[in-house]
């Protein structure tokens, strides 16, 4: 239906009033910046004050609750570690590169491996160099006026070679194999004739030697520092096999008397391990190692009590903390596990009489589990 003209202009001339603003109108409407309000004008300073607290990034150096519970959860679920063995090589037999009886080993830093060989057959031992990959590089043969029956083997940090023998000095290698010195294990006021039986050898992280007599059951220190000239330290049982950490503690293995003894340079013991059971049978304690963390890597062996020969094909390796206690069974039904030793990267080497096993760490996932989810039906009955 039309309005006509007159009822137009009678509502042209109506009052125009302003209409209430709802609150939906205020939140919707657009806050021009240009022309603030007067109460905005007088609350300016405090509305950019607030606006920069709100704008302004969060500081690295003080996480959120909620991050630091997520690095807390990181840290309790770790990924566990495993040892596996990672390579193994060598053989029985008489030629070179072969093993009758590996005993002690030790990786360099330039990854080659070096092993003495003890042949009773022969009456002979040498010193075997190996490839990490398990290629044979040389031999250094034991009848060659330097070496008489060598018996265990350790590298320095600058890479030099340190041997053990049946005599009374102690060799030293360089990098090449070249001879360099030999230093004695009897101080300058002993008789020059006492019997000596040097055993096993440790280098320490400061490049200190430490030496095993068997005959006099003592270990001697030797540091540069000192000119080589021993500090002897008598210990209470035979030091076949030694080994030392990054705490300047000694660590000496006897099989006879199934006992691990820890000491310090002072003489002092800190603990000893003489517990050493392989599947419910007396066993004895071989050749031993030190990580970083000052864990203790100590090859087992299990023999019968009425012969006392060596039972072949249950060896284990075992590892125990910093104060003696059993940690866990790395390895287990080694022909006859002997030396033991470590590398810088954390690898475990193992002599197993007539081969060599490489042991690494590695990351184990935890396995997933499948979730069956029941829905429950929302139908109406």
């Amino acid at each position: 239906m039309m309005l006509d003209d007159d009822v137009m202009d009678s509502i042209r001339d109506l009052p125009v009033f302003e209409r209430s603003k709802s609150v939906e109108d205020t939140a919707s409407a657009p806050t021009s910046p240009t022309s603030p309000s007067p109460t905005s004008k007088l609350k300016l300073k405090d509305r950019r004050l607030l606006n920069h607290t709100a704008s302004a990034p969060t500081s690295p150096t003080s996480p959120s609750p909620t991050s630091k519970q997520k690095s807390k959860d990181r840290f309790l679920f770790k990924t566990p570690k495993r040892w596996f063995l990672a390579r193994h090589f060598g053989q029985e037999g008489d030629d070179l590169g072969q093993f009758r009886e590996a005993n002690g080993i030790a990786p360099c830093h330039t990854g080659d491996i070096v092993i003495t060989n003890l042949n009773l057959y022969t009456n002979s031992s040498e010193i075997y160099y190996f490839t990490n990959d398990g290629l044979y590089i040389t031999t250094l043969l034991h009848n060659n006026d330097e070496l008489v029956h060598p018996w265990d083997v350790a590298f320095t940090t600058q890479g030099q070679l340190v041997v053990t023998d049946q005599s009374k000095n102690v060799k030293m290698y360089d990098v090449n194999s070249n001879t360099m010195f030999s230093f004695s294990t009897l101080s300058p006021d002993e008789d020059p004739s006492t019997e000596v039986t040097t055993s096993g050898v440790a280098v320490t992280p400061m490049d200190d030697i430490i030496v095993g007599d068997s005959s006099r059951k003592v270990v001697t220190i030797h540091s540069k520092a000192g000119a080589w000239e021993p500090r002897k330290i008598t210990v209470p049982i035979n030091p076949v096999y030694v080994a030392s950490n990054n705490r300047r503690s000694i660590l000496i293995s006897d099989w006879t008397e199934r006992k691990v003894i820890a000491m310090n340079f002072h003489g002092e013991t800190l603990y000893n391990i003489d517990d050493f059971k392989v599947e419910g049978h007396v066993s004895a304690p071989m050749g031993l190692a030190c990580d970083i963390d000052c864990n203790v890597y100590i090859a087992v062996i299990k023999y019968n009590e009425t012969t006392g020969k060596v039972i072949a094909g249950t060896g284990h390796i075992h590892q125990y903390d910093n104060k003696g206690t059993f940690i866990r069974c790395i390895a287990k039904g080694l022909y006859v596990p002997r030396g033991v030793a470590l590398s810088n990267q954390g690898s475990l080497y193992v002599a197993n009489e007539t081969s060599i096993l490489i042991y690494k760490m590695r990351s184990v996932r935890p396995l997933r589990r499948r979730c069956t989810v029941s829905i429950m039906s929302t139908q109406a009955v």
